[in-house]
């Protein structure tokens, strides 16, 4: 009957905090690709998600890297709506909801929380479109058939999977204009690799997260990367070929690289 009780009031105590206002997350800087998908949701110009058979797969490994470091808020069991680093609403695993703060929107059921299952399936949905624009952009600068479509450029598994991260938390705009694409093109993977850590800044500031997330993400692009004896992704699995040497090496994933 105590364990009931107990249990009970730690129910009703969170539920009150919940109720006080949204959880301010400063350190979850939000998803570019997210932003870019929310934006093209709002002018109706987004169409239906890519099926598996126009966008490729992603590796379980990659999924559950991304799935750690895109984090999450929770009241009991439910992913509730929460104030990202830029003060945009955001719920589950990344999945933004308005560029303004959760106070200032009429949220609907979205207030009440939404389920694991339904923070899976946004992050999926969100994914597809990632998987398509590597596809689209992990290209050589050349067309050697000369039917206007440059030659695809063959990553492997992990390779893609990484990919798929670094885009959907840098954006498309940004991967295209990276020297981490440019050494793929020039089919210099191991330089390729060693960007990852150069993409560690947000609005000036250098993020431990996004720090972690470069060495996995790198970890995983050299097959360095694998679940652990439970079969589960922990951080601590991931090695590191060394963050950028100077400061002024550094790129804010806001900003991106100045030149191509």
């Amino acid at each position: 009957m105590l364990k009931v009780l107990l249990i009970l009031l730690m129910s009703a105590s969170a539920s009150a905090s919940y109720s006080q206002g949204f959880p301010e997350e400063p350190d979850k800087v939000p998803a570019q690709f997210a932003i870019s998908l929310l934006e093209a949701r709002e002018a109706n110009s987004l169409g239906a998600a890519p099926s598996s058979a126009e966008a490729r797969s992603i590796s379980e490994l990659g999924l559950a890297l991304i799935i750690d470091f895109e984090g999450f808020v929770k009241n009991g069991n439910l992913h509730i709506p929460y104030n990202d680093a830029a003060g945009y609403c955001t719920i589950g695993y990344g999945r933004l909801i308005k560029k303004e703060r959760c106070r200032d929107l009429d949220l609907g059921d979205l207030r009440r929380g939404i389920t694991e299952e339904q923070a899976v399936a946004f992050l999926k949905e969100d994914l597809s479109f990632a998987r398509l624009a590597v596809q689209r952009n992990t290209v050589y600068d050349r067309d050697s058939n000369g039917d206007g479509r440059k030659d695809p450029i063959e990553a492997n598994n992990d390779q893609f999977s990484a990919l798929v991260s670094f885009i959907f938390n840098v954006g498309e705009r940004n991967y295209k204009r990276s020297t981490l694409l440019r050494r793929m093109q020039q089919d210099r993977n191991e330089l390729a690799a060693r960007e990852f850590l150069r993409w560690v800044r947000a609005d000036g500031r250098i993020y431990e997260g996004l720090i972690a997330r470069r060495e996995c993400e790198q970890s995983l692009f050299r097959s360095a990367l694998s679940f652990d004896s439970d079969g589960k992704f922990a951080r601590s699995n991931c090695s590191s070929l060394g963050i950028a040497s100077t400061p002024g090496d550094l790129i804010d994933i806001l900003v991106g690289e100045s030149t191509p």
